[in-house]
């Protein structure tokens, strides 16, 4: 189970980042292609 908490976490963290990122960016260009979640299971 200890796995799947780290992979929990990263996929988190990674959320985390790209949310962040795309707060300071204007244009769709800059922006990240964000995959949520919900959405990469």
């Amino acid at each position: 189970m200890k796995r799947m908490d780290t992979l929990d976490s990263l996929l988190f963290q990674l959320e985390q980042y790209g949310e962040e990122h795309d707060r300071n960016k204007k244009t769709r260009e800059e922006k990240l292609r964000n995959i949520s979640r919900e959405m990469g299971q």
